[in-house]
């Protein structure tokens, strides 16, 4: 199949065969970069298996001499961790932003894709329609269909957890062992109780002792951290809580079974709460 010419325009460029704009994301390669191409090839294999609203699109890749491309949609926004610095967030908002996340990760689910790197740099925010859309992004040391355990694979997960992921990462991937969607369903509740408390529901000063803490320690209740009553019903403040902590379940067994039963909890209390809470 012939391969779709890109012209650079600026910073960004041109997909000649459909006349779209499109971000070009670039890796360069050289000598000891094998880790981060396996990472990028393991991200467009992913992006080629995904078409959902709350992703961002993936239009092409390929190669350039000592260099791998990856074409995909121009985002206009910013990722959650920026506006994070600005504090928590009203417990709406921050529900209808876990629920787009979760229909996300559903999405993945359904196909077998485990993205293992949830958290608050991968999330964008954007305008779509003048309604606020949230996408998730990077697929860089997802866990894809029948992938198997080899020393490759878990060098790339130890990768993904220097760049961040401790802060988010579940029980069981913190200990090396087969991770499946609720994986991904516990570092969601981790940000969901960021956004709720402006907090993480551990910090340390070493990853060995918050990864521990993610094993072995209970998390407090979002209730606990917030100052002030989440809304003016403590009964709707105790569902919030029942809802956190369930995704922040030590074992997975013990949490939703999947992002739709997630969903479906997660309605139950936005149904509940007065639009201006």
């Amino acid at each position: 199949r012939r391969q779709r010419q890109m012209c650079i325009r600026d910073s960004r460029a041109l997909d000649e065969q459909t006349g779209e704009d499109v971000a070009l994301k670039i890796v360069f390669l050289g000598p000891g970069t094998e880790g981060i191409r396996a990472r990028f090839d393991r991200e467009c294999l992913a992006m080629n298996m995904i078409h959902h609203k709350h992703f961002v699109r993936s239009h092409a890749h390929g190669e350039l001499p000592g260099a791998r491309w990856i074409a995909l949609d121009v985002i206009e926004g910013r990722n959650l961790a920026d506006r994070l610095l600005e504090g928590a967030f009203k417990p709406r908002l921050a529900l209808e932003v876990a629920r787009q996340i979760l229909l996300a990760l559903g999405h993945l689910h359904e196909r077998r894709i485990v993205h293992r790197d949830v958290k608050s740099d991968n999330v964008l925010f954007v305008v779509e329609d003048d309604a606020p859309v949230v996408k998730l992004i990077d697929l860089g040391i997802a866990k894809l269909p029948d992938e198997s355990f080899t020393p490759e694979n878990a060098r790339l997960t130890a990768a993904g957890m220097t760049l961040g992921t401790p802060a988010y990462i579940a029980p069981e991937q913190a200990i090396a062992q087969t991770v499946d969607g609720r994986a991904d369903l516990y570092s969601l509740s981790v940000l969901l109780f960021e956004m709720l408390t402006g907090k993480l529901p551990f910090r340390a000063a070493d990853m060995v002792t918050l990864l521990t803490m993610h094993v072995s320690t209970t998390p407090p209740l979002v209730s606990e951290l917030v100052p002030s009553p989440l809304t003016a019903s403590q009964a709707m403040a105790e569902a919030i809580d029942e809802l956190v902590d369930r995704g922040l379940a030590k074992t997975p067994k013990d949490r939703y079974r999947d992002a739709q039963e997630y969903i479906e909890a997660l309605d139950i209390v936005l149904a509940g709460l007065g639009e201006d809470a």
